[in-house]
């Protein structure tokens, strides 16, 4: 299993070259050092996304918040709801 993106590669080679303990996150300076050998970071992406649950969690809500905006009131609801706040901010500034 080849580095798939710079920082894996950063750290493999951080754990081949005795930075970090051998056995670092489950991965011994053997394993580490075999997949760095001979492979360039400069062809990598940066970071690869995440496809943990959280991360797809956090996707899955910003499409619940588009759809939300798109099903919105129409202008004239909005509007009355921007009056409604205002009349409120106006009767706590009297008292």
């Amino acid at each position: 299993m080849p580095a798939v993106s710079k920082a894996q590669w950063k750290l493999f080679k951080a754990i081949c070259e005795g930075t970090y303990p051998s056995g670092y996150r489950g991965i011994s300076r053997e394993v580490a050092c075999e997949f760095i050998r001979g492979q360039s970071p400069k062809g990598l992406p940066s970071r690869v996304k995440k496809k943990g649950r959280k991360a797809r969690r956090k996707r899955r809500t910003k499409r619940r918040v588009k759809r939300r905006k798109r099903k919105m009131a129409t202008k004239k609801q909005l509007a009355a709801l921007r009056k409604a706040r205002a009349a409120k901010k106006k009767k706590k500034k009297k008292k």
